[in-house]
């Protein structure tokens, strides 16, 4: 889901749940349509709940299924991900008359003996060891090759041997294992009241790709926040007079924050605004009055609490006043 729409999806699945027009959901098809679940709670519930003949997928299935038939695809592949639920339908068929129990036991058996590499599978202790495991069965396959990984099944595809690793240069942006790796500039601007501008965005409109969650104003390279450009964006984001805006500090060394698959390095700008020109064009301004945009508003930091921001707020926000203390 990406954890900072987990809670938003939660409240909204909830609602759904709770709303006393709607039938309750029974089945996957329906779990399905209720915010936030996907196929395997669907699946998950509809069986072991419910009693549906529908199968359960996890990476523990996977881990036993690729072994007992000696599947050495990539799982993260859609047609091999997709062979794997084939696979577990099969198990819960119409034959099958306790799909929860059945899906359980899959999962149970992945987790406890089919377990990964690290875990040392436990075949001789197999309840399925006799019932035709392909790779228990094969003096020349090992447990630890399956499911393959990422890179090995890529190998065993492309028939390339791995060689010698290439020293990274450390100024190169890296993508490895699907890691990207970003540049963030974030503007920490304070009033007179020891308040900080926050700005909320959609997440189409977001530098995070986080939706309605707030943020310091904020640019996805370090130079969008330099000079005019600065001025710019702040005027956009805020409606703050740049003018009237005065740059107490720059941090230099980035912060480095991770969310998911992205490593971000944050330059972190410190300015302070002028008395009596603290005007947002929504939320509450620094002298109290309300308005009614409330995508941007003053907050204490005392506050942040109460609103629904990423710890980025919290670390830039100590980061430009260490760095001020420091300078002072």
């Amino acid at each position: 889901l990406g954890y900072y729409r987990r809670a938003s999806y939660l409240v909204e699945g909830a609602r759904q749940l709770a709303d006393p027009n709607a039938a309750f959901p029974r089945t996957q098809r329906d779990w399905l349509r209720v915010k936030g679940v996907g196929r395997y709670t669907a699946s998950a519930i509809a069986s072991i709940c419910f009693g549906e003949r529908v199968p359960v997928v996890d990476g523990n299935v996977v881990r036993v299924l690729s072994r007992f038939c000696a599947i050495d695809d990539d799982p993260r592949r859609a047609a091999t991900e997709a062979a794997y639920w084939r696979l577990a339908g099969a198990i819960v068929d119409a034959t099958c008359d306790r799909p929860g129990d059945a899906n359980q036991a899959l999962m149970e058996l992945g987790a406890t003996v089919c377990g990964p590499k690290a875990a040392r599978p436990k075949c001789e202790a197999c309840p399925w060891r006799a019932c035709g495991c392909r790779v228990a069965g094969d003096d020349e396959l090992s447990p630890a090759d399956y499911p393959p990984t990422k890179k090995s099944a890529s190998s065993a595809a492309t028939g390339s041997v791995a060689g010698p690793k290439k020293r990274k240069d450390a100024a190169t942006p890296s993508t490895a294992n699907g890691v990207a790796r970003r540049d963030l500039a974030v503007c920490v601007v304070q009033d007179d009241a020891g308040r900080y501008a926050l700005v909320r965005r959609d997440a189409r409109d977001s530098v995070l790709g986080t939706d309605r969650m707030w943020h310091l104003p904020s640019a996805d390279d370090r130079a969008a926040l330099a000079g005019a450009v600065a001025r710019a964006c702040l005027t956009e984001m805020t409606r703050l007079d740049p003018t009237r805006l005065t740059r107490c500090t720059e941090h230099d060394a980035p912060l480095r924050h991770s969310i998911t698959t992205t490593r971000y390095a944050i330059h972190v700008d410190y300015l302070r605004v002028a008395a009596g020109e603290a005007r947002l064009p929504g939320g509450v301004d620094s002298d109290g009055t309300e308005e009614d945009d409330d995508d941007v508003v003053w907050l204490a930091e005392a506050d942040l609490a109460t609103k629904g921001s990423s710890s980025i707020v919290a670390k830039a926000i100590q980061c430009a006043k260490k760095r001020n203390s420091a300078s002072s």
